[in-house]
């Protein structure tokens, strides 16, 4: 499955962490998930990998979370 910095920010955003918060999960600084959300920096398969294992994503579990980002973000 492959993770983009949009689908990093849908996740987070649907769980509520801050950029910190969710960075800190996973290993990196807020900064770095920041860069990563908006494009200046790639999701790299380590990050790919610890995002899966913290949020136990599967595809299916990304489409749900997707879609509710979409349902309640304006």
């Amino acid at each position: 499955m492959i993770l983009t910095g949009k689908d990093i920010h849908m996740i987070r955003e649907v769980y509520r962490f801050s950029c910190e918060e969710f960075g800190r999960r996973i290993g990196v600084s807020g900064s770095y998930i920041t860069m990563m959300e908006r494009g200046a920096r790639p999701v790299s398969e380590e990050v790919r990998r610890k995002v899966k294992y913290e949020f136990d994503l599967t595809v299916e579990k990304l489409k749900s979370i997707i879609d509710t980002y979409n349902e309640y973000s304006l």
